[in-house]
């Protein structure tokens, strides 16, 4: 019974905690939503408020990390077409500073690259130099651009690793804790079965 009452709280731990100013990145010309399908690959995909893959939050002024993977968006080259993917997470790394350059225009910061829905069959993202309507993005649900829930406290590499650490922290509990709980189910079955009530028969 405490066991399953501590996996609750872990699991409503760690939902307020990504809820609170976590979004999905959206693009409404083609009305769909960015999608970490791995650390490799980030693609585009009808919006879904409750998938984890498409939740992302700014951890600090610049950088912006995939609830999922715990890695933050960028591309290992700065030039023009180079797909956007999944890095561990590295202020000083260029390739994952972002920014918004107008209403709704975002792009890598002080280079005239964006975040981009490439004009081809293929789905990933990739930087480009275009400032159409494909380079241009919201939070999902909102009229809001991408900054409008950007990162407020000033000590960002303590917070920023915090986040982290926390939120990494609250998954290894969820894993134990469901291993533990199927553990648990597993030896109370076994023990219904090798010690079975015994009925008396009175009549």
């Amino acid at each position: 019974m405490m066991m399953n009452l501590l996996y609750i709280l872990l699991l409503v731990l760690w939902s307020a905690f990504n809820s609170t100013s976590s979004f999905l990145i959206y693009n409404k010309d083609h009305n769909k939503c960015v999608y970490a399908a791995s650390a490799a690959v980030v693609l585009t995909a009808p919006c879904d408020a409750s998938f984890s893959a498409q939740r992302f939050q700014w951890i600090s002024s610049s950088r912006i990390i995939s609830l999922a993977f715990n890695l933050c968006l960028g591309a290992e080259k700065i030039e023009n077409w180079v797909k956007v993917i999944l890095l561990p997470c590295n202020e000083s790394d260029p390739g994952q500073t972002w920014e918004c350059k107008d209403e709704t225009l975002f792009g890598l910061k002080g280079h005239p690259l964006h975040l981009n829905h490439r004009n081809t069959d293929k789905k990933d993202m990739v930087l480009f130099t275009g400032t159409g309507v494909w380079s241009r993005w919201l939070i999902y649900g909102t009229e809001e651009n991408l900054c409008s829930h950007g990162y407020q406290d000033h000590h960002e590499e303590g917070v920023s690793l915090f986040y982290i650490c926390y939120s990494s922290s609250i998954a290894i509990g969820l894993v134990i804790m469901t291993v533990a709980v199927i553990v648990t189910t597993i030896r109370s079955k076994k023990d219904s079965i090798t010690n079975p009530t015994t009925v008396t028969d009175n009549d």
